[in-house]
């Protein structure tokens, strides 16, 4: 499967958030996130068979021992998924996210 540029470019809004204090962990962020789209089991093993160029060790690594932060990319995608689902400026109810994955629905000042 090709992955698109409008993939690359969504995943590129968040590669300055997977990293360490020392390394940037981009790379293994975008074939993780490549195989959770291309895979059709999600467990790392079988993602990384299907993305080329893919080291089962490393995106293991990722995803179990490396020390990025999440919160910050918990919240980018709230901010995201609020900006895209913001229908609250055209007098309806929208969803809010909160960056723990929860849902608030009404209308909101």
């Amino acid at each position: 499967m090709l992955i698109n540029a409008s993939f690359q470019a969504f995943h590129a809004r968040y590669t300055s958030l997977f990293r360490t204090k020392t390394k940037s962990l981009a790379t293994q962020s975008y074939q993780y996130l490549r195989g959770l789209v291309q895979a059709r089991h999600r467990n790392i093993e079988r993602m990384t068979e299907k993305v080329p160029d893919s080291d089962y060790q490393a995106v293991q690594h990722f995803i179990t021992h490396s020390s990025w932060e999440y919160g910050p990319v918990m919240a980018h995608v709230a901010d995201e998924c609020n900006r895209l689902g913001d229908s609250g400026d055209r007098g309806g109810p929208r969803t809010v996210y909160k960056t723990n994955g929860f849902q608030l629905r009404g209308i909101f000042t």
